[in-house]
Protein backbone atom coordinates (compact mmCIF):
# COMPACT_ATOMS: atom_id res chain seq x y z
CA UNK A 1 0.00 0.00 0.00
CA UNK A 2 1.10 3.16 -0.77
CA UNK A 3 1.96 6.05 1.91
CA UNK A 4 0.39 9.30 0.51
CA UNK A 5 -0.06 12.79 2.67
CA UNK A 6 -3.83 13.13 1.93
CA UNK A 7 -7.08 12.67 4.07
CA UNK A 8 -8.99 9.86 2.51
CA UNK A 9 -12.44 10.48 1.36
CA UNK A 10 -14.80 7.85 3.25
CA UNK A 11 -18.40 6.96 3.32
CA UNK A 12 -19.82 10.75 4.71
CA UNK A 13 -18.10 12.07 1.46
CA UNK A 14 -20.11 10.02 -0.96
CA UNK A 15 -23.43 10.07 1.28
CA UNK A 16 -25.19 13.22 -0.63
CA UNK A 17 -26.93 14.39 -3.60
CA UNK A 18 -24.77 12.72 -6.87
CA UNK A 19 -24.16 15.98 -8.70
CA UNK A 20 -22.92 17.64 -5.40
CA UNK A 21 -20.26 14.46 -5.18
CA UNK A 22 -19.95 15.00 -8.95
CA UNK A 23 -18.44 18.26 -8.28
CA UNK A 24 -16.76 17.68 -5.08
CA UNK A 25 -14.67 15.33 -6.47
CA UNK A 26 -13.07 17.69 -9.06
CA UNK A 27 -9.09 17.45 -7.89
CA UNK A 28 -9.40 14.71 -5.72
CA UNK A 29 -6.49 12.00 -6.15
CA UNK A 30 -6.99 8.43 -7.45
CA UNK A 31 -4.79 6.06 -5.63
CA UNK A 32 -3.99 2.73 -7.05
CA UNK A 33 -1.64 0.07 -5.93
CA UNK A 34 -0.91 -3.40 -7.52
CA UNK A 35 2.11 -5.40 -7.44
CA UNK A 36 3.43 -4.05 -10.13
CA UNK A 37 3.62 -0.17 -8.44
CA UNK A 38 1.24 2.61 -7.55
CA UNK A 39 -0.28 4.80 -9.48
CA UNK A 40 -2.17 8.49 -8.79
CA UNK A 41 -3.76 11.24 -10.63
CA UNK A 42 -5.80 14.14 -9.73
CA UNK A 43 -9.51 13.63 -10.68
CA UNK A 44 -9.96 16.50 -13.69
CA UNK A 45 -13.68 15.55 -15.12
CA UNK A 46 -16.67 13.37 -13.83
CA UNK A 47 -20.32 12.68 -14.91
CA UNK A 48 -23.68 12.42 -12.69
CA UNK A 49 -25.72 9.73 -13.43
CA UNK A 50 -29.26 9.97 -11.24
CA UNK A 51 -32.10 7.49 -10.49
CA UNK A 52 -34.57 6.16 -12.71
CA UNK A 53 -35.95 9.42 -13.73
CA UNK A 54 -32.50 10.13 -15.40
CA UNK A 55 -32.87 7.91 -18.87
CA UNK A 56 -29.17 7.82 -19.27
CA UNK A 57 -28.18 6.73 -15.97
CA UNK A 58 -28.41 2.55 -15.77
CA UNK A 59 -30.73 3.06 -12.57
CA UNK A 60 -33.69 3.52 -15.55
CA UNK A 61 -32.77 0.14 -17.88
CA UNK A 62 -29.46 -1.88 -16.75
CA UNK A 63 -29.82 -4.71 -14.08
CA UNK A 64 -26.65 -4.65 -13.06
CA UNK A 65 -26.66 -0.76 -11.89
CA UNK A 66 -29.93 -1.07 -10.56
CA UNK A 67 -28.43 -3.50 -8.23
CA UNK A 68 -25.19 -1.43 -7.26
CA UNK A 69 -26.12 2.10 -7.43
CA UNK A 70 -28.58 1.84 -4.49
CA UNK A 71 -25.44 0.35 -2.13
CA UNK A 72 -23.66 2.01 0.07
CA UNK A 73 -22.47 5.24 -1.09
CA UNK A 74 -18.47 4.59 -1.88
CA UNK A 75 -19.53 0.96 -3.64
CA UNK A 76 -17.59 0.91 -7.36
CA UNK A 77 -19.31 0.08 -9.82
CA UNK A 78 -17.58 -1.10 -13.39
CA UNK A 79 -19.28 -1.64 -16.28
CA UNK A 80 -18.08 -2.58 -20.01
CA UNK A 81 -18.71 0.27 -22.62
CA UNK A 82 -19.75 -1.06 -25.93
CA UNK A 83 -17.88 -4.05 -25.36
CA UNK A 84 -14.50 -2.61 -25.24
CA UNK A 85 -13.68 -0.42 -22.28
CA UNK A 86 -14.23 -0.71 -18.60
CA UNK A 87 -15.89 2.14 -17.33
CA UNK A 88 -15.19 3.15 -13.41
CA UNK A 89 -17.99 4.61 -11.39
CA UNK A 90 -18.51 5.44 -7.72
CA UNK A 91 -21.84 5.12 -6.27
CA UNK A 92 -23.21 8.40 -4.70
CA UNK A 93 -25.97 9.48 -3.56
CA UNK A 94 -28.73 11.01 -0.70
CA UNK A 95 -30.27 8.44 1.99
CA UNK A 96 -32.93 6.18 0.17
CA UNK A 97 -32.20 7.85 -3.10
CA UNK A 98 -29.69 6.05 -6.11
CA UNK A 99 -26.72 7.56 -8.24
CA UNK A 100 -23.15 7.17 -9.36
CA UNK A 101 -20.93 9.34 -10.30
CA UNK A 102 -18.76 8.34 -13.92
CA UNK A 103 -14.80 9.51 -13.55
CA UNK A 104 -13.81 10.46 -17.00
CA UNK A 105 -10.20 11.63 -16.58
CA UNK A 106 -7.11 12.45 -14.47
CA UNK A 107 -3.86 13.97 -14.70
CA UNK A 108 -1.33 11.65 -14.05
CA UNK A 109 1.05 12.72 -11.18
CA UNK A 110 2.69 9.20 -10.02
CA UNK A 111 3.60 6.36 -11.42
CA UNK A 112 3.54 7.46 -15.17
CA UNK A 113 5.46 4.79 -16.46
CA UNK A 114 3.75 2.30 -15.07
CA UNK A 115 0.76 4.07 -16.80
CA UNK A 116 3.16 4.31 -20.34
CA UNK A 117 3.52 0.80 -20.10
CA UNK A 118 0.06 0.00 -20.00
CA UNK A 119 -1.34 2.16 -22.22
CA UNK A 120 1.45 1.23 -24.92
CA UNK A 121 2.26 5.44 -25.14
CA UNK A 122 4.20 8.06 -23.95
CA UNK A 123 2.14 10.97 -25.13
CA UNK A 124 0.90 12.13 -21.01
CA UNK A 125 -1.78 14.12 -22.69
CA UNK A 126 -3.29 10.55 -23.96
CA UNK A 127 -2.81 8.51 -20.69
CA UNK A 128 -6.13 9.18 -18.59
CA UNK A 129 -7.98 11.65 -20.76
CA UNK A 130 -11.02 9.43 -21.39
CA UNK A 131 -12.68 6.94 -19.09
CA UNK A 132 -11.31 4.20 -20.78
CA UNK A 133 -8.18 5.47 -20.83
CA UNK A 134 -7.76 6.06 -17.12
CA UNK A 135 -8.95 2.45 -16.60
CA UNK A 136 -6.04 0.95 -18.75
CA UNK A 137 -3.65 3.37 -16.89
CA UNK A 138 -4.67 2.19 -13.46
CA UNK A 139 -5.26 -1.73 -14.22
CA UNK A 140 -8.81 -0.77 -13.11
CA UNK A 141 -11.17 -3.85 -14.23
CA UNK A 142 -14.42 -5.87 -13.25
CA UNK A 143 -12.44 -7.23 -10.38
CA UNK A 144 -12.97 -4.19 -8.22
CA UNK A 145 -15.95 -3.92 -8.99
CA UNK A 146 -18.84 -3.93 -5.77
CA UNK A 147 -15.39 -2.35 -3.80
CA UNK A 148 -16.02 -0.52 -0.81
CA UNK A 149 -13.88 2.06 -2.07
CA UNK A 150 -13.61 3.39 1.55
CA UNK A 151 -12.23 0.19 2.84
CA UNK A 152 -9.49 -0.79 0.28
CA UNK A 153 -5.48 -0.85 0.61
CA UNK A 154 -5.81 -0.95 -3.72
CA UNK A 155 -8.21 1.61 -4.41
CA UNK A 156 -8.61 4.92 -2.84
CA UNK A 157 -9.18 8.44 -3.32
CA UNK A 158 -8.24 11.24 -1.04
CA UNK A 159 -9.20 15.27 -0.54
CA UNK A 160 -8.04 17.58 -3.14
CA UNK A 161 -7.79 21.43 -3.02
CA UNK A 162 -10.29 23.35 -1.33
CA UNK A 163 -13.39 24.59 -3.93
CA UNK A 164 -12.24 27.76 -3.93
CA UNK A 165 -9.10 27.13 -5.77
CA UNK A 166 -10.85 25.52 -8.82
CA UNK A 167 -12.79 27.20 -11.69
CA UNK A 168 -15.19 24.30 -12.81
CA UNK A 169 -17.39 24.63 -15.56
CA UNK A 170 -20.57 22.48 -16.09
CA UNK A 171 -21.86 20.69 -19.91
CA UNK A 172 -23.66 18.07 -21.05
CA UNK A 173 -22.96 14.38 -20.66
CA UNK A 174 -20.54 13.10 -23.70
CA UNK A 175 -22.09 9.82 -25.97
CA UNK A 176 -25.19 9.69 -24.68
CA UNK A 177 -28.31 9.71 -26.77
CA UNK A 178 -31.37 9.54 -23.52
CA UNK A 179 -31.90 12.75 -20.98
CA UNK A 180 -28.65 14.54 -23.36
CA UNK A 181 -29.88 18.37 -22.11
CA UNK A 182 -29.08 17.52 -18.21
CA UNK A 183 -26.26 19.68 -17.16
CA UNK A 184 -23.97 17.21 -15.24
CA UNK A 185 -20.82 17.09 -16.58
CA UNK A 186 -18.18 18.80 -14.73
CA UNK A 187 -14.73 19.59 -15.51
CA UNK A 188 -11.88 21.64 -14.08
CA UNK A 189 -11.16 24.67 -16.76
CA UNK A 190 -8.22 25.12 -18.65
CA UNK A 191 -7.06 21.69 -17.58
CA UNK A 192 -5.26 19.97 -20.47
CA UNK A 193 -6.14 16.60 -19.06
CA UNK A 194 -9.68 16.51 -19.91
CA UNK A 195 -11.09 14.75 -22.48
CA UNK A 196 -11.76 16.42 -25.98
CA UNK A 197 -15.07 18.44 -25.42
CA UNK A 198 -14.33 20.79 -23.38
CA UNK A 199 -17.78 22.93 -23.86
CA UNK A 200 -19.05 24.22 -20.90
CA UNK A 201 -19.90 27.35 -18.76
CA UNK A 202 -18.54 28.40 -15.99
CA UNK A 203 -19.83 26.63 -12.33
CA UNK A 204 -21.65 29.59 -10.27
CA UNK A 205 -21.85 29.78 -6.81
CA UNK A 206 -25.42 29.02 -6.73
CA UNK A 207 -24.49 25.38 -8.55
CA UNK A 208 -22.31 24.35 -5.97
CA UNK A 209 -22.98 21.49 -3.40
CA UNK A 210 -23.40 23.62 0.35
CA UNK A 211 -21.61 21.01 2.22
Amino acid sequence: MATDPGERLGREFFDRPTSDVAIGLISSVLWRSTPAGVTAGRIVETEAYLDASDRASHAAWSKRGQDVMQRAPGTIYIYRSYGMHWMFNIVAHAPDLVGAVLIRAVEPLEGLDLMEQRRGITDIRQLCSGPGKLCQAFAIDDSLHKVDLTQNDEIWLTRGESRSQVDIEVGERIGITKSPELPLRFFEAGNRFVSAHRRGVPLTPKMLPST
